[in-house]
């Protein structure tokens, strides 16, 4: 009988996988993601924003506000005490006089009657996202998913089934050929959820079709995704914030959303939470296009955000961090206003494509050994050993006049990992990104004098390789497919 039992960092992600194979379906590896991260990075000539969220923390809920009154995504949304919305997209397909196509079942309330043409997303009481084709004629299955799924309701077109790109259903849905904006759902092994929204049909937003969507469901690693409404209505708010361009210029009325809620009194709340001890600021510089195939400086910063935030979360140490779409001044402006111990900035360099290595700025003075001048060789003391070349060293920040060192209130430093424009250097980064990561984090755990905890503590004594736990992963789901 096959039978393993594996404890393995994932490279992307950090997320720590526990699976025993005998007779365990793939939904049952460890949840991984702990608060839920927004982030944008562009593809397909569109601007793609990603929440991802864990299902056991935040709760995921459908709401439709008034059923019978179309409402603007930002109003709909129904928290409960010691709540608040933390992310929300739009969902079902609407027509003037019908709130929501397809199947509507919400915390057992049977609202509406399947559709042939409408693809059922089920989301069940032990928070996995399943997809179907429900008969109306099925009595006993739609009882029982009034007794037993959070809600069940029709969508379009499927993108990811058993984790490989599935586009089925299409027949109803012409546009699924063409470039447009996109709202889509999906779940990964690790039960982590995913909104995406990508805009389109505006200057520079070109939008994507349905292959393109499924291809960017599946980069983000989704088990299981499906189409949800587009054009007009696609949408995405993020702590209260639009944070995606709708087509239309403006909120379209609709008739369902998703609607996630975290609760306002857990340590770990975010971005907005006072006195924590990090403020996590990965690079915003969209416009900062590194060499080949490197992408955006905000996109791969943030991805090394996401881990710094999972160990910081691991390692018990309270964290804010700010989202994307913030300028400079907002950033400091956030940290200043929630009062971190420490605010430490995350990007990669640029110079004339020949200049290697990383560096650290901070706030140094003369003659005095600040607390800024510390964090900057705590961190660059573990970060300096990673790096496949001679490094830059800790420098002044205050004589350049970077923002993140003279004008936030903070304990503060700046971390330049390495040069995106150097061609080893990008690949590294690339390569590398759970490394860095855990470096940056070890280095904060070194500044407060705390021990650092790493998820590799919780790998098997055999030391098993990323590529041989693919391959047996990928055996287990053949066995129960």
């Amino acid at each position: 009988m096959f039978n393993f039992h594996i404890y393995l960092k994932i490279l992307i992600g950090q997320t720590v996988y526990e699976g025993d194979g005998d007779k365990s379906p793939p939904y049952t590896i460890k949840r991984g993601v702990t608060m839920g991260t927004y982030k944008k990075f562009r593809a397909y000539d569109s601007t793609v924003h990603v929440y991802e969220f864990n299902p056991y923390i935040e709760r995921l809920d459908l709401e439709f506000g008034v059923w019978g009154k179309k409402e603007k995504l930002s109003t709909i949304g129904k928290p409960r005490d010691g709540e608040v919305i933390a992310a929300k997209i739009n969902c079902g397909f609407f027509s003037k006089t019908i709130d929501h196509s397809g199947t509507l079942i919400d915390e057992g309330l049977y609202y509406q009657a399947p559709e042939k043409y409408y693809t059922d997303l089920i989301f069940t009481k032990d928070n996995k996202l399943m997809i179907d084709n429900i008969d109306p004629l099925d009595k006993e299955k739609l009882v029982n998913l009034q007794f037993n799924s959070h809600f069940t309701c029709g969508t379009s077109f499927t993108l990811i089934q058993n984790g490989e790109i599935s586009i089925t259903n299409v027949e109803a849905f012409p546009h699924y050929k063409y470039s447009a904006p996109r709202t889509a759902i999906g779940q990964k092994l690790d039960k982590t959820i995913c909104f995406v929204v990508v805009d389109g049909r505006r200057v520079n937003e070109k939008g994507v079709d349905a292959r393109q969507l499924a291809m960017i469901m599946y980069d983000l690693n989704c088990y299981v995704a499906v189409n949800l409404d587009g054009g007009g209505s696609s949408e995405m708010i993020v702590d209260g914030k639009i944070v995606n361009k709708p087509s239309d210029g403006q909120e379209r009325y609709i008739g369902t959303a998703l609607i996630v809620y975290k609760k306002i009194d857990n340590k770990k709340d975010g971005a907005n939470m006072k006195n924590p001890m990090v403020y996590v600021s990965p690079s915003t510089q969209e416009n900062n296009i590194g060499v080949n195939n490197y992408g955006t400086e905000e996109k791969q910063m943030n991805d090394i955000a996401d881990i710094v935030c999972r160990l910081l979360d691991y390692n018990d140490i309270t964290y804010a961090r700010n989202t994307p779409d913030m300028t400079l001044t907002e950033i400091v402006d956030h940290s200043n206003d929630i009062n971190p111990k420490i605010h430490v900035a995350i990007h990669s360099n640029a110079h004339n494509g020949k200049a290697r290595g990383c560096e650290v700025w901070g706030f140094l003075i003369d003659g005095v050994y600040t607390n800024s001048q510390k964090l900057s060789e705590c961190i660059y003391k573990e970060l300096e050993p990673l790096t496949p070349t001679a490094d830059r060293g800790v420098k002044n920040g205050v004589k350049t006049n970077f923002a993140e060192i003279t004008k936030v209130k903070a304990t503060s430093c700046i971390v330049e990992v390495a040069f995106h424009d150097n061609i080893e250097d990008a690949l590294w980064i690339i390569n590398n990104k759970p490394e860095i990561a855990a470096a940056i984090v070890k280095g904060i755990c070194n500044y407060f004098g705390l021990p650092f905890k790493s998820l590799e503590q919780h790998k098997d004594s055999s030391d098993i390789k990323l590529k041989k736990f693919i391959s047996e992963l990928e055996s287990l789901i053949k066995m129960y497919k």
